[in-house]
């Protein structure tokens, strides 16, 4: 990617990326919400789909009501209520806010 696109990363860039990175996996590591974004989330969804995202809350709130609502539609069952996902908003947001 770099041959095709070297201003994309340059040396001094690095640092930042790899601690912003880093911090990311740190707050996802620890958080009980965290887990329930792997249990509920990445059961379907492959992570790179959900972690490369960036969206503002209303988007990600609009993005899981989409998901309970496709769950309850296609699976009949109610994956997550609206409590978990106020919390996936939260964590989704607070990792991957625009």
């Amino acid at each position: 990617m770099i041959d095709k696109a070297p201003e994309l990363f340059r040396n001094q860039d690095l640092y930042v990326i790899a601690k912003y990175l880093n911090k990311r996996g740190s707050i996802f590591r620890g958080d009980v919400v965290a887990q329930k974004i792997v249990k509920k989330c990445l059961i379907c969804h492959d992570g790179n789909r959900i972690f490369m995202e960036r969206k503002s809350r209303l988007d990600w709130e609009e993005t899981v009501t989409e998901m309970r609502r496709l769950a309850k539609n296609k699976l009949k069952k109610k994956w997550f209520g609206r409590q978990e996902s106020e919390m996936i908003v939260d964590l989704l947001f607070k990792i991957q806010s625009l």
